[in-house]
């Protein structure tokens, strides 16, 4: 722990490359008087990045950090943990050349190029790039180009190795051209209006998906709905804004809260009103 309550934690990355790890720093803010986690404990991590092109470790800087449960002393805390061993980047950034050469583990033709991005860590920006790779035994690239150079993109992919002082990266995903204007892809008009969305209540960890369709639970349970076209309160004839009592109900419950609907508000008619005072007048003076 330095002065100004930062932890710093020593790891490592793995990569699709058995034989090759990386050396990385965790360095994140802590509470004063928050406990440090323990040694050797897996955690899940979404981080910014900073990846040098020497032996330097890479510096990652935690935005969300969860420790596993368990006991990392435990002989079988590691047989629960998911297994997954690769992290994956998502980077957008420049691209900066393509190639179309062999490169490490496929050790055939395959379509590549660098993206070089920026990010704010250890107090400074940092600049650094990473070679994404377009797996050629797959047929999902076959057709797809690789992009222009000078094109700002979105990659996604889990790590490859680390070779000639550049991170190679496995693309699973990549948005050719980003930004907006008369370059940005059109709309297919799919998608959710504000008014489609579900608004049921979101669940925690269940496999089964809130379709919104549900009607929505009314507050009153119990208590008779009346219609909006019925006046709960009855209008003596000739006697304008005079109210009969209500008839009790016997099917209406007396217990808990009572709601007022639409048609149980009594409105007069403000001409009516008048009409009837002046007429009031009228006979008072015969």
């Amino acid at each position: 722990m330095t002065s100004k309550t930062y932890g710093e934690y020593t790891t490592s990355i793995a990569t699709c490359d058995p034989d090759i790890s990386c050396s990385a720093l965790i360095r994140m803010w802590h509470c004063p008087g928050s406990q440090l986690l323990l040694d050797n404990t897996c955690v899940f991590l979404f981080a910014k990045w900073f990846v040098p092109s020497n032996d330097s470790p890479v510096v990652l800087k935690p935005l969300y950090l969860y420790p596993f449960p368990g006991n990392p002393t435990d002989d079988d805390y590691q047989d629960r943990l998911p297994d997954f061993h690769v992290p994956v980047t998502v980077f957008t950034g420049t691209v900066l050349s393509t190639a179309n050469n062999n490169v490490p583990l496929s050790y055939a033709q395959t379509k590549t190029f660098v993206v070089a991005s920026s990010e704010f860590i250890t107090g400074t920006v940092q600049s650094f790039s990473l070679r994404m790779c377009m797996d050629p035994t797959s047929p999902r690239w076959t057709k797809v180009p690789v992009p222009n150079v000078s094109n700002l993109v979105y990659a996604v992919g889990p790590i490859c190795g680390f070779y000639n002082n550049t991170l190679h990266v496995d693309l699973s995903s990549v948005v050719l051209n980003l930004g907006g204007g008369a370059n940005a892809a059109p709309s297919n008009g799919g998608g959710n209006g504000g008014s489609s969305l579900p608004t049921g209540r979101k669940r925690c960890f269940s496999a089964l998906a809130s379709t919104g369709l549900e009607p929505k639970k009314r507050r009153f349970e119990g208590l008779p709905i009346q219609p909006a076209f019925e006046s709960a309160v009855d209008v003596l004839p000739g006697n304008l804004g005079t109210a009969a009592p209500p008839q009790p109900d016997a099917q209406c419950s007396t217990a808990g809260e009572i709601t007022v609907t639409a048609g149980s508000l009594l409105i007069n008619d403000a001409a009516s009103d008048i009409t009837a005072k002046v007429r009031g007048k009228r006979k008072e003076k015969l």
